[in-house]
């Protein structure tokens, strides 16, 4: 992860109705933070779908951290990657 030295890379994990969920749109409206996606992956089961999703965020950490907030709290699970911290 070199190559982002500067704010988080996660990876967003979605299940279920979440995955419908503009997500990163709310995120990038709400939030003064610079997102760039990185990879990702949305996959149909019987039982629904699931996905997952690598962004980098870069901005004040303190707003990279309520952004976190807020996706967690959209039912999306999180994990941070790199950290510049």
């Amino acid at each position: 992860m070199d190559q982002y030295p500067d704010g988080k890379v996660i990876q967003l994990s979605f299940v279920g109705d979440s995955v419908e969920s503009p997500v990163i749109t709310k995120l990038i409206r709400n939030y003064n933070l610079d997102v760039n996606i990185l990879q990702g992956k949305i996959s149909q089961t019987q039982n629904g779908s699931y996905g997952t999703l690598f962004i980098h965020l870069n901005g004040d950490i303190e707003e990279i951290n309520r952004g976190i907030e807020f996706i967690k709290k959209q039912q999306v699970g999180v994990e941070v990657i790199s950290d510049d911290e």
